[in-house]
This record gives structure tokens, C-alpha cells and sequence, in this order.
């Protein structure tokens, strides 16, 4: 079982799309239903196992919580947690504002410690078994216009490999991937 946050476009769509055409029962997550209908609606056309939807905005824990309770009634665990939803804005360091740094942070940061942690502790800690893959950014050389995010970003890193030592002899693997150029919309 995957649930997949971003699951509407890019990323998270093709992840989706990949995962359930590999058997796996998918959940995809997003703000929006048209965009994760769309995604469902290709998983179906592809002849992949039936997916599901679940909206929720991640940056509200209420949310994470509702949609968690929901998907795990239907699915019963989660293997694979796809931390893709994030997103930033282009901006000179000394231009980004204390709201648009937060708005940021909050979600790139604090949405995917908030749903991983929520996921290990309900799923997959007791379940002995889970994989956890952050989609981040390559923050390592500096990116100009990305501070904010990089920031961010370079932090899940670090919370992933945090994590990792924590959870790993529990059974629960995680990693942080930063990709290049992206061959999607």
C-alpha cells in the first residue's frame, strides 16, 4: 500500500501512476479532486488497480489526521509514504518576506515531519515494515532565489537521516531524494 501526497501532478502523479502499475493499492493526496481525479483517471486507463483519493491540504495537521484515520480504514496499513507535496517561489534571499519564508517551511518542512511521523507511529513502527521517501531539492550548492526553500529542504534532509538511525533497526527505511530536471508537466 503507497499513499502519495502531490498525487495530482508531476511528481507524485508519475510516482502514483508507477507504483499502482506495479501492484501496488494506492492513495493519492492533494488539495484538489479534479487534479486527483485526472490522476485516477490514468491509473484506470493504464488498466492499474483501482486508487484512491484522499483530499486533504498537508500543512494542516486536523487534516493529516481525518485523512490518516480514512485511508487507513480502507487500505488497513501503509508501506510506502511519498512525501512529494511542496512547493516555493522564486525571490532574492533579502526580498523573501517572514510570511513567505514560513509558508514555505511549513510546507516543505513541517507538513512531511508532521504526515511521516503520524504515518511511522500509526502504520508502520507497529507494523515492524515501511519505507518513507522525501522528494526534496538539491540544496548543496546554493540555488540564488531559493533560500527559503533550500532551507527547508536541506532540512528534511537532515530529518530524514535522523530518522533513519532511529527507525531503521525498527524496520522502517527512509530516504530523502533531491532530482534534477524533471521530464514531467
Amino acid at each position: 500500500t503507497a499513499l502519495v501526497t502531490g498525487g495530482g501532478s508531476g511528481i507524485g502523479r508519475a510516482s502514483a501512476l508507477l507504483l499502482a502499475r506495479l501492484g501496488a493499492r494506492v492513495c493519492v493526496v492533494g488539495r484538489t479532486q479534479d487534479k486527483l481525479d485526472e490522476t485516477v483517471a490514468l491509473a484506470t486507463e493504464a488498466g492499474s488497480p483501482a486508487m484512491t483519493t484522499a483530499v486533504c491540504d498537508v500543512r494542516e495537521p486536523e487534516q493529516v489526521d481525518a485523512m490518516l484515520d480514512a485511508v487507513l480504514a480502507d487500505l488497513g496499513r501503509v508501506d510506502i509514504l511519498l512525501n512529494n507535496a511542496g512547493g516555493q517561489f522564486v525571490s532574492p534571499g533579502e526580498l523573501v518576506s517572514y510570511n513567505g519564508f514560513r509558508a514555505v517551511a511549513r510546507l516543505n518542512l513541517e507538513a512531511t515531519w508532521y504526515l511521516t511521523a503520524r504515518v511511522a507511529e500509526r502504520s508502520m513502527l507497529p507494523a515492524g515494515y515501511g519505507k518513507v521517501v522525501s522528494i526534496t531539492m538539491s540544496p548543496h550548492r546554493g540555488t540564488p532565489g531559493m533560500a527559503h526553500s533550500s532551507a527547508a529542504r536541506a532540512a528534511v534532509e537532515s530529518l530524514t537521516r535522523t530518522l533513519a538511525v532511529e527507525w531503521g533497526p525498527r524496520g522502517v527505511r527512509l530516504v530523502a531524494i533531491a532530482p534534477g530536471f524533471v521530464h514531467t508537466e
